[in-house]
């Protein structure tokens, strides 16, 4: 997979998965193990998703699959917009964190400013 320009840490793959209203854990698992089998290293979750616990066993089981690690993917997830604000926003990535089963998260993003439930 090409990466594109490099950020802070690591190259952020041009091409990603986007896991938005996949909450069923056995599509959730034959997608990404279809993702992963095709060279896809790049996922993108959110709290409101609602499937980052299910991502982090579907990894935790698919990673070795494939013979990669943590490191050899990138994820993205998003501060929920009830999240926002200092303390609210560090609890809730401590929450990612733990759901998603890694100890990083490489791109954190808020999912839209505000505290409504729309854009």
């Amino acid at each position: 997979m090409t990466s594109g320009r490099d950020y802070v840490r690591e190259k952020m793959p041009m091409v990603g998965l986007g896991t938005y209203q996949v909450r069923k854990e056995s599509t959730l698992h034959d997608v990404v193990d279809a993702a992963l089998s095709c060279g896809y290293r790049f996922f993108d979750t959110a709290q409101v998703y609602g499937n980052e616990a299910a991502l982090g066993r579907i990894f935790k089981e698919l990673l070795p699959k494939y013979g990669l690690k943590r490191e050899d993917i990138f994820i993205t997830s998003k501060v929920s917009p009830a999240n926002q604000g200092t303390e609210l926003a560090r609890k809730s990535i401590k929450s990612s964190l733990a759901n998603l089963q890694t100890d990083y998260i490489d791109l954190m993003l808020i999912h839209w400013p505000g505290t409504s439930s729309k854009p």
